[in-house]
């Protein structure tokens, strides 16, 4: 209680871990209505944590998301006088294109490396 944001830095919750989580369901119950739940994990994109903390309605961040907003914030940094809207836009349409990429059959990083 009294957490204003959670951030999971571990490896829970990811294709290794599948299903586990940092935080239990009665902990994640616990979280005043107005913590945010950040997730450092790329894949996938909705862990156990951030799922539990969605389904109670709190604001969640996967790692996909907060690396998105890393790269607007330096590109930012280099090239202000870019709109900003059309970076988020350009970066938002790339990270979207990336997953549709993962989705598709043959596209595994595995698979990649094999060819």
């Amino acid at each position: 209680r009294g957490v204003a944001l959670v951030v999971n830095c571990t490896s829970l919750g990811d294709a290794r871990h599948e299903g586990e989580s940092p935080l239990g369901p009665d902990d994640v119950a616990a979280l005043a209505a107005t913590t945010g739940v950040y997730d450092v994990i790329y894949q996938p994109a909705v862990t156990p944590l951030l799922g539990a903390a969605s389904r109670r309605g709190l604001a969640t961040c996967n790692g996909a998301t907060m690396n998105l907003i890393q790269a607007e914030l330096a590109f930012a940094t280099v090239r202000p006088e870019v709109d900003s809207a059309v970076t988020h836009r350009a970066m938002a349409e790339a990270q979207a294109a990336g997953a549709a990429n993962r989705q598709r059959p043959g596209t595994s990083r595995k698979s990649r490396r094999s060819r």
